[in-house]
């Protein structure tokens, strides 16, 4: 199961916390409550999640002032067992380069099928994604590989 939600889009009237002045959030309930179905299910598979955002110019504001693109995402990936794989990463892009920051890829036990249920019933999609994102139960049980930061630099010609 993929679950990609749209994410920020341009907003005619004021933006929201999330996604800053010029953008509000907006969640694809379907998606994510297929997504929620998988995890109340325990059913071995990958969940990932994600957002590529680039905004279009706020009033005033010039190509110099802002990043020109920001990409976020995770994933689970349900291991037999109640257990999940996950990751979560950030990837920015703006006139100084670029730079992917990663967190480590860490196995947890998953939350049980009451969490994922209640996550599902509420009502407000955007809390039903904040809910799936605190997917873990307890400490992490192994660390596949640890989490860092890349950076490339932009090259002028």
């Amino acid at each position: 199961m993929r679950y990609r939600h749209q994410g920020c889009v341009s907003a005619d009237e004021r933006g929201d916390d999330i996604c800053g002045a010029w953008a509000r959030f907006e969640v694809d309930a379907e998606k994510l409550d297929c997504a929620l179905d998988d995890l109340i299910m325990g059913r071995p598979g990958v969940v990932t999640y994600e957002d590529n955002y680039v905004p279009d110019e706020p009033d005033g504001a010039s190509d110099f002032s802002f990043p020109h693109e920001f990409l976020w995402g995770g994933f689970i990936q349900v291991l037999p067992g109640r257990q999940g794989l996950g990751r979560d990463w950030t990837w920015t892009s703006d006139l100084d380069g670029t730079s992917v920051e990663e967190t480590a890829a860490d196995v947890y036990p998953l939350k049980d099928s009451a969490y994922f249920a209640g996550c599902k019933a509420e009502p407000d999609p955007s809390r039903r994604f904040d809910c799936l994102l605190a997917w873990k139960a307890g400490e992490a049980l192994s660390t596949c590989d640890d989490g860092g930061v890349i950076e490339y630099p932009t090259i002028v010609p």
